[in-house]
């Protein structure tokens, strides 16, 4: 068994995960992107610059950028490519996949709001069959079977009431000429994250990196947090454990390497219960940081 779980995560980690044409206009919804979901690149990221160190983890940094006079977050990863490991997730792979979703899950949203229509969920996925079930909710076909919509107890999610999801403008690559002026602007040489000593040279070559929706610090609200958990739980999402409170801000989880979706190897079927705020902030020993973070 142990020996097919590991032959699954490899194989995984070989699944397309990019797209390299640019999104024009919405996100698409056919149940096959959902399916294996991969994200556009983004296409407005030249000229960035470095503006500061938001925080570093296992899977790599965060800087606030500025583009074009907007800030935003840009999450470079240290891992190029898949680490050999069949245990160990690709975590630019796993953040590609879960931003798409995102991006997928959140027009569905808003272009049934826009019809006078809903999305409908089983409120307690228990199985992963149910994940999947509440995740092709989403998808265009799932919206027209309407699977749940006569369930006395569906959740029912439109525009207004669907809880804040982190936006996400695609993958990019960082070269050692963006790294080499980030550095002449402050960026550290040395990092630790977690417990590693991380070298930031130009010498390391071009390095994958994700441009998302750069959020100001604020103390996440308990309560605001706990209604994304929930959406996300009912969405078809697993969240593991644990996650930092810096992982969190204005009740938006930051970390898409902190969820994982149905068809990941490592979704467990133990842990398709309603996870708790409280249950999954916690600190590393030491306070040291668990996982990557923006923070």
């Amino acid at each position: 068994m142990a020996t097919s779980f590991y032959q699954k995560c490899s194989e995984f980690k070989t699944r397309p995960f990019q797209h390299h044409q640019p999104l024009q206009g919405e996100a698409p919804r056919a149940w096959e992107n959902f399916r294996q979901p991969k994200l556009w690149p983004c296409d407005f990221v030249k000229d960035w610059e470095w503006k500061a160190l938001l925080g570093a983890g296992v899977d790599g940094f965060v800087s606030e950028v500025t583009i074009l006079g907007k800030s935003y977050a840009l999450k470079v990863f240290w891992n190029t490519m898949a680490p050999p490991e069949p245990e160990k997730y690709w975590a630019f792979q796993r953040e590609c996949q879960n931003s798409a979703l995102f991006e997928m899950i959140t027009s569905a949203v808003h272009t049934a709001s826009a019809q006078n229509e809903a999305v409908y969920l089983h409120p307690r996925p228990s199985t992963r069959d149910d994940a999947i079930q509440n995740l092709r909710a989403f998808s265009d076909g799932g919206r027209q079977d309407g699977q749940f919509q006569n369930l006395p107890v569906a959740v029912r999610v439109i525009g207004e009431t669907m809880p804040r999801l982190r936006r996400c403008y695609g993958w990019t690559t960082v070269s050692p000429a963006d790294i080499a002026r980030a550095i002449t602007r402050g960026l550290p040489r040395r990092l630790h994250a977690s417990d590693v000593l991380r070298t930031i040279s130009p010498e390391t070559g071009d390095r994958n990196a994700i441009v998302y929706e750069y959020i100001p610090h604020r103390k996440s609200d308990p309560v605001v947090a706990q209604q994304e958990i929930d959406f996300l739980w009912q969405a078809g999402f697993q969240l593991t454990f644990p996650t930092r409170p810096e992982d969190w801000r204005d009740g938006v989880l930051l970390d898409l390497s902190a969820i994982r979706y149905p068809w990941h190897p490592a979704f467990l079927r133990s842990r398709l219960t309603r996870p708790k705020f409280k249950d999954l902030v916690a600190y590393a020993p030491n306070n040291r940081p668990l996982r990557s973070n923006q923070p």
